[in-house]
């Protein structure tokens, strides 16, 4: 979660859902707008390793988190305390079905 003491708290209005819901398995946009986001809470399902890239929508991508590798049956927290700025929105995705993620971050509307 955003740490109390950060100027950027409420950069955008628009929260993003903290509904955990499945990771596409192919590349997908997940919001259009600039975005921040604070945690991202990434379940892997299956008996095997998957894995999740999540980037924002710059001419040139920059990666958030790059094609890391999320063990059988295991859980693994992104944090980052001030907020992370995603420039023209993110794109996420994973190696196969079978990850489940919860976000906490906001959009530009």
């Amino acid at each position: 979660m955003a740490s109390q003491s950060s100027t950027r708290l409420y950069r955008f209005a628009k929260p993003l859902s903290e509904v955990i819901t499945a990771v596409p398995s192919t590349p997908a946009d997940l919001c259009a707008t600039d975005a921040q986001i604070w945690q991202v809470s990434v379940c892997n399902t299956t008996a095997g390793a998957l894995t999740f890239s999540l980037y924002d929508k710059q001419a040139t991508p920059r990666y958030a988190v790059k094609a890391k590798s999320i063990a059988a049956n295991d859980t693994v927290i992104y944090a980052w305390p001030e907020g992370l700025f995603l420039s023209g929105g993110i794109t996420w995705g994973a190696s196969n079905t079978g990850l489940e993620v919860s976000i906490v971050g906001s959009y530009k509307s």
